[in-house]
């Protein structure tokens, strides 16, 4: 089962990049069940961080910009999220952290979009 998970990671991953990017709230909120379900199983799987990381290095960009949002459901999901990520074994805290007080690039503190810099 870990093989076929291995193989379908990276395009569950993709899919669910996609499905939060998306404006509709309902969407993004559906695709956090999603993910959630996926972060389970990828922990039972015991896969390794090296391999999940970079499976969820946009997803994880894509929910840190969404605490700036301005609809309140969109932000308590991804916040939630994000500490689920924290808590789990295949990403854990330091990555969350690490990640959310890295150096901004210019052009991302141009875009107006920043949370914090």
């Amino acid at each position: 089962e870990a093989v076929g998970l291995n193989h379908a990671a990276p395009i569950l991953c993709q899919m669910l990049g996609r499905a939060l990017s998306d404006r509709i709230v309902q969407v993004f909120l559906t695709s956090l069940i999603l993910l959630d379900d996926c972060l389970v199983e990828f922990e039972e799987a015991n896969m390794n961080s090296r391999v999940v990381i970079p499976l969820f290095e946009r997803i994880i960009k894509t929910l840190m910009g969404k605490l700036a949002e301005n609809k309140p459901k969109v932000v308590d999901g991804a916040e939630t999220t994000l500490i689920s990520f924290a808590l789990s074994s295949c990403v854990g805290p330091s990555y969350i952290g690490n990640y959310a007080v890295k150096k901004l690039s210019s052009q991302e503190l141009k875009s107006g979009r920043a949370v914090c810099n």
